[in-house]
């Protein structure tokens, strides 16, 4: 397994010829994760992406291991699409509020391949029709425990009352200041729901 870096983390979503060290991160840490956990369906990819996956993760992305560079460069378009689909598949699995983090709890490399995958999963999210569970409540959505404690006291207790509630509802709210508000605003956004406080 090797340590995703966090040059690595910051490269871009899409995989080229030059930068196998990301490809390494990303089949290392996104595969083992969803395989493992069993939160992807070998029927979400096609019998070509499943098999590019295997292969590379196999050779670890050597380029010394590519009879050519067209072979590469075939292998990495087919790959980039396969990422797209399983990056697709956590923001589902996330918006669906369904749990993902019991097998690799204990292990760091694959936490921190998970946290680096989905921050730079941002192209990829846009291009996703993301499920949205709509009737979650708000304490299971990422906000602080004070944050949900204020919502509920306004009587805000589901996403999608969030999502409907206006900005004058709560500022209202004495307690409720701006960076309560930036807070809500950024756990919307992360389910792709807008609604600005500004």
């Amino acid at each position: 397994m090797l340590n995703p870096t966090k040059q690595a983390i910051k490269s871009p979503l899409y995989v080229t010829q030059h930068s196998f060290s990301y490809e390494q991160m990303l089949q290392h840490c996104l595969w083992k994760i969803l395989s493992e956990t069993g939160l992807i369906h070998i029927e979400q990819l096609t019998e070509m992406e499943a098999a590019v996956i295997s292969r590379v993760v196999k050779k670890k992305g050597s380029p010394a291991n590519y009879s050519s560079s067209s072979e590469a460069d075939d292998e990495l378009k087919v790959l980039n699409v396969a990422i797209d689909k399983i990056i697709c598949q956590i923001r589902n699995l996330q918006a669906q509020g369904q749990k993902y983090h019991s097998v690799i709890a204990e292990n760091r490399t694959l936490k921190t391949g998970l946290k680096g995958l989905t921050n730079i999963s941002e192209k990829a999210s846009r291009n996703c029709l993301v499920q949205v569970n709509m009737d979650r409540s708000v304490s299971d959505i990422g906000l602080s425990k004070r944050t949900v404690r204020l919502l509920r006291s306004t009587g805000i207790d589901t996403l999608e009352q969030l999502k409907a509630c206006s900005l004058p509802r709560l500022r209202n709210q004495s307690r409720v200041g701006v960076k309560t508000l930036h807070e809500i605003e950024a756990v919307l956004s992360s389910y792709s729901i807008e609604n600005s406080f500004d």
